[in-house]
């Protein structure tokens, strides 16, 4: 089971308006199948990359399938984000430090 809550950024990344209703469109980049990520565990100071794919995922290559919970958890959060996944050791809660974007992709 995933458990999945994103908390909204509190820094001031750019924006831009849409020509519309004057809705707010936020710029930043999405996590998708195929970037790499960077996350931090809560009350942990290392960071840790992993990049998601559709094959096969190597834990030794840096590498996890995207229908990991881990996975899950991550996809569709931006930069700064929190999101909380259920491990095998229960509820842990991570923060997007960075994403890149895969070019092949």
């Amino acid at each position: 089971k995933i458990i999945k809550k994103v908390v909204p950024q509190t820094n001031n990344k750019p924006t831009e308006k849409a020509a519309f209703r004057d809705a707010t469109v936020t710029t930043q980049k999405e996590v998708e199948v195929g970037d790499s990520v960077t996350y931090q565990f809560a009350n942990d100071a290392v960071t840790r990359q992993v990049k998601i794919v559709q094959g096969v995922g190597d834990p030794n290559q840096g590498t996890t399938n995207h229908k990991t919970p881990l996975a899950q958890a991550l996809l569709g959060c931006k930069e700064g984000d929190v999101t909380v996944f259920l491990s095998p050791f229960g509820e842990k809660e991570i923060r997007i430090i960075a994403i890149t974007k895969d070019e092949k992709f």
